[in-house]
Formats: C-alpha cells, sequence, structure tokens
C-alpha cells in the first residue's frame, strides 16, 4: 500500500505560560490538518498522539475536543524524537494495512522556567551520562538534555575539523526562516560576529582550536519582564568556544 501525508495543521507556538490549555492547541491543529486532507474524523481509523508533560490519556482528551469516535488513541513519549516517533507509528499503520487514515498529533504545554526532574524512579538516562562522562564529555544528570547537545557538538567539530562558527550560522539561518514564518516564536533576524581564534596544542598534545561569537539581544523581543526597570532592554551576549581534534 502506498501512503502519504495527506493534510497538515499547526498552531502559533508560545511562550510557556502563554499558551492556550493542550486540548485547546491540538484540537485547532488537528481541525486544520483535517480540512487540509479534506477528511473528517469519522474517516481516521488510529490517532497517535505525542507530547512529554502530562498525564497518560491527554492524547485522549485533546482528541475528544474535535469528537468522541471509539478509535484507538496510542500516547507516544520519546523525549526530543516524540513527534517523529508518532508519525512513524502512523504512517506504519497504514503501510501495513491495518488502517487506511491514522492521525498523528502532537502537543506540550509546559510550566514557566526552568526545566525540573520530579521522577522519583531510577533516571533512564543514567547509563548514556556515564558513558558521555567516559568518553570525556562532562555531562550533568540535572541538566542532562544541554549536556548531551553540548557533546554531539564537540564531537562533531572533532570528528570532522570543522569550524565552531557554524552552530552560530545555524542559529542565523533560522531565524531569517522564523522571520517570514507567522507560525514561530521568536521571529527577530539576529546576526552573529564570530572570531575564530589560532589553533594551538592542548592538553594531552591534541590540537585544540576556537573563537567567539558576539551579539546583541532585546529582553523585550522576548517578553522578559523581570526587574524590567534596573536592567536596560538589550543584552550582549559573548559565546566562546573551544574543541579539540581527536
Amino acid at each position: 500500500m502506498s501512503e502519504l501525508v495527506a493534510g497538515v495543521g499547526m498552531v502559533r507556538f508560545s511562550k510557556p505560560g502563554a499558551q492556550e490549555a493542550y486540548p485547546v492547541m491540538a484540537s485547532e491543529a488537528i481541525r486544520v490538518a483535517l480540512g487540509d486532507a479534506g477528511l473528517g474524523l469519522e474517516d481516521v481509523a488510529q490517532a497517535y498522539a505525542g507530547y512529554c508533560y502530562g498525564a497518560t490519556t491527554c492524547g485522549q482528551r485533546a482528541l475528544y475536543e474535535v469528537g468522541m469516535t471509539g478509535i484507538p488513541v496510542i500516547n507516544v513519549r520519546n523525549a526530543c524524537a516524540t513527534g517523529s516517533s508518532a508519525l512513524l507509528l502512523a504512517n506504519q499503520a497504514v503501510a501495513s494495512g491495518a488502517v487506511d487514515v491514522a492521525l498523528a498529533f502532537g502537543f506540550e504545554e509546559m510550566k514557566p522556567g526552568a526545566l525540573v526532574n520530579e521522577d522519583f524512579r531510577v533516571s533512564p538516562v543514567d547509563r548514556i551520562v556515564a558513558r558521555f562522562n567516559e568518553l570525556g564529555y562532562p555531562v550533568d544528570e540535572a541538566m542532562s538534555a544541554p549536556g548531551f547537545f553540548g557533546a554531539a557538538g564537540q564531537e562533531y567539530l572533532s570528528r570532522y575539523d570543522a569550524k565552531a562558527d557554524i552552530f552560530a550560522k545555524v542559529a542565523v539561518k533560522t531565524r531569517t526562516h522564523a522571520a517570514n514564518n507567522p507560525m514561530a516564536l521568536f521571529t527577530k533576524p539576529i546576526t552573529v560576529d564570530f572570531k575564530r581564534g589560532a589553533d594551538g596544542k592542548g592538553g594531552q598534545g591534541k590540537t585544540v582550536g576556537g573563537g567567539e561569537a558576539r551579539f546583541t539581544i532585546k529582553r523585550s523581543d522576548y517578553d522578559m519582564k523581570f526587574m524590567e526597570g534596573p536592567l536596560g532592554d538589550e543584552v550582549n551576549i559573548i559565546l566562546s568556544l573551544e574543541g579539540a581534534k581527536q
């Protein structure tokens, strides 16, 4: 059987605490997607709901805003791969011939502030954190996700002898696209002045290199109101990067 994405829909991204409740966000996006496909909810045989923050049956609650047709709703939680996992499962349902139409949708309703791990059970990433530290990439389990991404970036620079300014260029590129996307949260274009330093010898005789990036953002662009009076609007950011060639 040939499978395809028949329709898509989304709502505008919002800052944590400023968004609508998840049933409102999800149902609006689902209605847009069904309309784009020229289908009704009665045509959907299975649904896969992706989210990381919420109780076990949030997917059902979100879909009930559109309708209750008695179809199975499978909730998917797989960290940063949650959305693609839900889409994969929906695709497999159609490709296998189990259903003609499957729906994949996702949402996230988060609290303002830093992410806090309140799970009392064994951490699912404890072995990954340990391995990263064995490989020389210090990662704190309390902030594991930024540590993983940072370590991956360092490894990429080392393995492919890349320049650290590629990450700054990615940020500039994504903001340029976001400026033309009415659904994006951060739509102000940015520019980055990156100065690469000279390579040299570091610890254990490894070749090290890096550089420094400087740019300015405005607090008002991000609706930052903490100490609005005493603090100025402009924030100067300096990023110093260093990598070692393996």
